[in-house]
């Protein structure tokens, strides 16, 4: 496999511009070339800009890394992994490495080595998002690598599952209750699975539908459960009458506290636009303060 510059860029974080001039200047990356001169990078040569990016993180200088071969520059990594705490960067970088590789094991390993060092939350905010976002698969479908994409994705989705399945469920039936789901055409969950860890890590009951939820069928759990709150994510890009529509449908037969609205809201909707219950959560902290104050939602 393949990359463009661009994607390089992309991936690890350096300007493509910078590239060009480490590669001039100290030999640091050995692209191929097209017929029509275009650069292609081998993965191996992606592997060494993320190696070489933690190094740069960690105070080290490019005129330093470009004197060390491949296995050095490999092993000054590890040794930063092995030695450190938890350097979000290192393992946003250790997660791309096995991506490319599809090394499910290091994948969970790491994964498990974040939630265990700083906890669900901040090992999702800190790492996994940031990673998620690199490979295009957080807040839009990208068109690169999907098979790549899917294997990051399912291990993430896999990881976040587990850590829902071991809460307890003693002393949520006292709580307000929380129906999660994405509407129709959207796919991605992840980060409605984190909302879910949160809710019920907060002692909360929580009712999750999952991903690409028909608006009708969203509308007959409401009328069954009754849920005190409504969550659903927007991460692709919507008219706003597509947007809108099903909000309303909802807030029809919702009796409860409030609908809350996270993530990608056209720009075009102002608070006005939305139904009375729906409110907009701009970000996990919102949710939080919701959860561990009683805070009203007003107060959003």
């Amino acid at each position: 496999m393949t990359y463009s510059i661009k994607e390089l860029e992309r991936l690890s974080g350096i300007k493509a511009h910078t590239i060009r001039i480490w590669e001039k200047r100290y030999k640091l990356l050995q692209p191929e070339r097209t017929s029509g001169n275009v650069r292609l990078y081998p993965s191996i040569e992606l592997m060494k800009l993320l190696n070489v990016v933690t190094l740069l993180e960690n105070n080290w200088k490019i005129s330093k890394i470009s004197q060390l071969n491949e296995e050095q520059i490999r092993e000054e990594v590890r040794h930063l992994i092995e030695s450190q705490p938890v350097n979000a960067e290192i393992q946003i970088n250790e997660l791309l490495r096995c991506t490319i590789h599809y090394d499910e094991r290091g994948f969970s390993e790491a994964l498990s080595y974040n939630f265990e060092q700083m906890g669900v939350r901040r090992a999702f905010l800190d790492v996994v998002y940031p990673f998620l976002n690199r490979v295009g698969i957080l807040w839009q479908v990208a068109d690169l690598h999907p098979a790549q994409e899917h294997f990051a994705s399912n291990l993430v989705r896999r990881k976040i599952i587990s850590a829902i399945d071991s809460l307890p469920f003693e002393g949520a039936e006292e709580k307000e209750t929380f129906l999660l789901y994405l509407p129709e055409g959207e796919y991605h969950e992840i980060g409605l699975m984190l909302a879910n860890y949160i809710i019920r890590s907060s002692g909360f009951q929580s009712c999750y539908l999952g991903a690409c939820v028909p608006t009708h069928n969203v509308c007959d759990v409401v009328k069954n459960v009754r849920p005190d709150y409504v969550v659903t994510f927007y991460v692709t890009s919507a008219r706003p009458e597509e947007f809108l529509a099903p909000l309303y449908n909802v807030a029809d037969v919702f009796e409860g506290d409030a609908i809350l609205v996270c993530g990608n809201v056209p720009k075009e909707i102002v608070e006005e636009d939305l139904p009375k219950q729906a409110r907009v959560l701009r970000k996990v902290e919102d949710l939080e303060s919701l959860l561990s104050d009683g805070e009203s939602i007003s107060d959003i």
